[in-house]
């Protein structure tokens, strides 16, 4: 390695190491004053500890949109002092994201064993802002995918049943990863699509069943249902102009915003002790339609948006190569954030995996990614971050737009790629030898 090499990894080693240490100071504050979003997680496991059942409706630990399982993780941090559990929740947190990081730089990114960092400053750095809101609020965004590329990892490797297990988790703690199962049918990927539901009923109704009762059981589930099923759905909070100030990134409520005056001033609808308004009420319609043609609209469009998905994803994982399909799931990981009710800020780290990808040269040569492709993805990450200081700007969606943009053009390359017999001179379909019985 040449002395500048040198030098640009010692430089690469302390930014990445800086903007860490800056995220774990920001998180361990919050997290030691028991501030939000942390508290109602850990107020969550407190109830369960003391009550033995979930905290009921009205209470500041109650999580309508969350499965049981997500409050029965807390109860062992919620055996410490609130303080040292913001604080242990602080750490695991960037314990677990340095994991992350680890392993795009090791396995996806292929970088020497000891400049693995090197190799993840540049989507690191484009992810820093989101990852920024995450620890200030301490949610769940880390360990949801620490689990998912835990499980892809698996996977990769041939532990195709085990891989089933780190993804059951991850949508036990949200939902929304239930997506990966989707895509792993697509694939033709039977056993580890069924060890991840099978882990979902295991360490979700039965050990509840165990935890809280039958009947305890049934009720919670039922609660469970109309709060993030019924009344947590996009039609539900277009009708009803709930979560629709400009904290909400979804694509509902932004159609909403644009196409109907509705009122975008900030309210924590989730948070008992916040109920009072006192901002000034305004709107940022474009046009004024009916409620429930943009409820419908939007129904239309996320039909849209799954056939599309559906049908560049189709080939079963036998017909691709290791870059192609890395590349499909890291799409698959953009696009839960396409179909989530309540999208806010933290979740966008949720692109990390596809920036890291795109920053691969070899993976990019054999998924069949022009270096321009990846230039003009960037680029569509980085303009929208110029709204995230105005509330006016980002009632219009900015961020969840270019997500979608995003998301187009790397399908529309993928697709582009498929009758191709070869990419950079090797053979499409040729899958890489060390992994050749992931499949």
């Amino acid at each position: 390695m040449s002395r500048v090499a040198r030098i640009c990894t010692v430089l690469a080693l302390l930014a990445v190491a800086a903007m860490l240490t800056a995220l774990y100071v920001l998180a361990g504050w919050y997290g030691w004053k028991g501030a939000p979003d942390f508290e109602f997680l850990y107020r969550a496991g407190l109830h369960i500890r003391h009550h033995a059942a979930l905290a009921p409706a009205g209470d500041v630990g109650y999580l309508p949109w969350y499965l049981p399982a997500a409050s029965r993780m807390f109860v062992g941090l919620a055996m410490l002092p609130g303080p040292f559990a913001g604080l242990a929740w602080a750490t695991l947190n960037i314990v677990m994201l340095v994991t992350i990081l680890r392993w795009f730089g090791r396995h996806f990114n292929e970088a020497p064993a000891g400049h693995w960092y090197a190799s993840q400053l540049i989507p690191f750095l484009l992810t820093f802002p989101y990852w920024i809101y995450q620890f200030r609020l301490n949610q769940m965004t880390v360990l949801v995918l620490l689990l998912c590329v835990g499980s892809f990892l698996l996977w990769e490797s041939g532990r195709r049943t085990i891989a089933g297990l780190p993804l059951g988790l991850a949508i036990l703690m949200k939902t929304t990863p239930v997506i990966l199962i989707g895509w792993l049918v697509l694939k033709r990927q039977w056993r580890t699509a069924g060890a991840a539901v099978v882990t979902c009923l295991l360490l979700g109704p039965v050990c509840d069943v165990a935890a809280f009762g039958a009947s305890n059981t049934l009720k919670y589930y039922h609660q469970w249902y109309q709060a993030a099923v019924r009344d947590g759905s996009h039609r539900h909070f277009i009708m009803a102009q709930q979560e629709v100030d400009h904290r909400n990134q979804a694509v509902g409520v932004t159609m909403a915003r644009v196409l109907h005056p509705v009122d975008c001033r900030m309210h924590f609808w989730n948070d008992p002790r916040m109920s009072t308004i006192r901002s000034r009420s305004f709107t940022v319609n474009l046009v004024d339609l009916p409620l429930a043609d943009v409820a419908d609209l939007y129904g239309k469009f996320a039909l849209l948006i799954v056939v599309l998905l559906a049908f560049v994803m189709r080939r079963p994982a036998k017909l691709l190569n290791r870059s192609q399909l890395r590349l499909e799931w890291a799409v698959v990981l953009l696009a839960m954030m396409w179909f989530m009710p309540v999208l806010r800020l933290y979740h966008y780290a949720w692109g990390y995996p596809l920036l890291a990808m795109l920053c691969s040269r070899q993976l990019r040569r054999q998924a069949g990614i022009s270096t321009r492709l990846a230039v003009a993805v960037v680029v569509l990450w980085v303009a929208p971050m110029v709204v995230l200081d105005s509330r006016l700007l980002r009632c219009f969606g900015p961020i969840v737009w270019a997500i979608f943009l995003i998301g187009a053009l790397v399908c529309a390359a993928m697709v582009a790629r498929q009758d191709r017999p070869s990419i950079g001179g090797a053979s499409a379909t040729a899958e890489p030898a060390p992994l050749s019985d992931h499949v």
